[in-house]
């Protein structure tokens, strides 16, 4: 069930930044340079005679178009009468997988977050001012000049950084102490967001569309394929990051392993840059895409209310929609609520709460019935989830400070640096010219 996991199936992402070069079931990787056979059978085909439907086999292709509506023709409908199909009692499917159900959440999401232009608002914003060629020359050139330092730890790394590029969720189960099957929601909830960091990362891969180290410096050598998408933001950090932040927000604050699930993620997106992959600004603009994701999710992603598409003759609840915010426990509902009330519950909030749940099984929802009317209270495990969100925003708005404040110093720094190298090369002048 969780093959995900091992990144054997990449489209559900799970490899990381690799994942977007998709794989069968099986692991064989479906290459569009061909080289791989293509078996023609005989293929049945629809005849309508008469309004009458019958099949036959051909080995070519019809040059026709199949029409629509042949389950309507009166083959059908006589058979129909002689036999129910059942299906007022199997109303929807129940087999989907955590792979499509991810691809389906992000799907969700994208769609509610439309007012709030999430392309904006999630922008991890360019390595360096665009029309300050100088500057970025310089800023590039000390990001190259680490990289090659961090060639010398690739021996150390290389086992891990293989690991990692093929599946990042078991290091977070590892760190935290979980599995798929202790933790079932706990790890969709990664799943979704890897799939989520996907979505997110290529969009401004392909906005900023930044060359790889090794192009612009091929001494690197890159321990590992490249990726065939552009270097910034790292697809690593991002994902990394968003499983972190999401993690936080379910497993609380209390748990041991908190305090080490950003360093993970850190570390993850380090290792990148060690393989020659990635630029130092590559990781920080992952993490602050994942920030900024994070705040979004916690502002709409989890609403607990239909995701509808809004109509120009709008609801109220669409209006609400336009502005979205955390709900307060009186406007939140709960599972049952939702179904009474004809809707939907988004994917991400239906994981959160059950994988919050998997972790402080106290918090679960409860409802109360009174003279046939039915009026729900919000599960513990929601306000919980609602105040970890709000911590976690205030905690990344703390480092974000705090490296604010520490750019501040080194560009203090390297200005005094470069105040006394002029100073010396004064001094150094006026003594050769004194010399002479």
């Amino acid at each position: 069930m969780f093959e995900a996991l091992n990144g054997a199936n990449g489209a559900n992402g799970a490899n990381g930044a690799n994942g977007a070069n998709g794989a069968s079931p099986a692991g064989m990787l479906f290459l569009l340079g061909g080289g791989l056979p293509r078996p023609m059978g005989a293929s049945p085909w629809p005849i309508l005679e008469n309004l009458r439907l019958r099949w036959r086999a051909q080995l070519q292709i019809s040059d026709e178009v199949v029409p629509e509506g042949l389950s309507a023709c009166e083959t059908f409908q006589s058979r129909s009468k002689a036999k129910d199909s059942g299906s007022s009692e199997v109303s929807a499917f129940t087999g989907w997988t955590i792979e499509n159900s991810a691809v389906a959440a992000v799907a969700q999401l994208a769609l509610m977050a439309t007012d709030r232009n999430w392309a904006k608002e999630c922008d991890p914003e360019r390595w360096c001012k665009k029309d300050d060629t100088a500057a970025e020359d310089v800023m590039v050139g000390h990001e190259l000049d680490m990289l090659e330092e961090l060639m010398g730890y690739r021996d150390g790394v290389m086992s891990e950084a293989i690991a990692q590029a093929n599946g990042i969720i078991p290091y977070f189960q590892g760190l935290a102490g979980f599995t798929a099957a202790s933790h079932p929601y706990t790890t969709n909830l990664c799943i979704i967001a890897l799939n989520l960091g996907q979505f997110i990362v290529m969009f401004y891969k392909d906005q900023y569309n930044r060359p790889r180290p090794s192009q612009l410096r091929p001494a690197l050598l890159p321990s590992m394929e490249v990726p065939g998408h552009a270097s910034y933001p790292s697809g690593h950090s991002i994902e990394s990051h968003l499983i972190a932040n999401l993690l936080s927000v379910v497993i609380g604050p209390e748990n041991r392993a908190n305090g080490l699930l950003r360093p993970l993620a850190d570390r993850i997106a380090i290792n990148r840059e060690v393989m020659g992959l990635h630029y130092r600004s590559d990781s920080e603009a992952g993490r602050r895409a994942a920030a900024k994701v994070t705040k979004l999710l916690g502002a709409v992603a989890a609403l607990p209310v239909s995701y509808e598409p809004r109509s120009s003759a709008a609801t109220s609840e669409a209006a609400a929609l336009s502005e979205p915010k955390l709900p307060t426990s009186s406007e939140t509902p709960t599972k049952s609520q939702v179904a009474a009330d004809g809707k939907q519950r988004p994917i991400l909030y239906d994981t959160l709460v059950k994988a919050r749940l998997e972790w402080h099984p106290e918090e679960k929802e409860t409802e109360q019935v009174t003279q046939g009317e039915r009026t729900k209270q919000a599960g513990k495990a929601w306000l919980q989830i609602q105040r970890r969100f709000e911590s976690l925003a205030a905690e990344i708005a703390k480092d974000q400070a705090r490296a604010v404040a520490l750019a501040a110093e080194i560009a203090k720094e390297n200005a005094r640096a470069a105040a006394l190298a002029a100073e010396i090369a004064k001094e150094q002048s006026a003594g050769a010219a004194a010399a002479s």
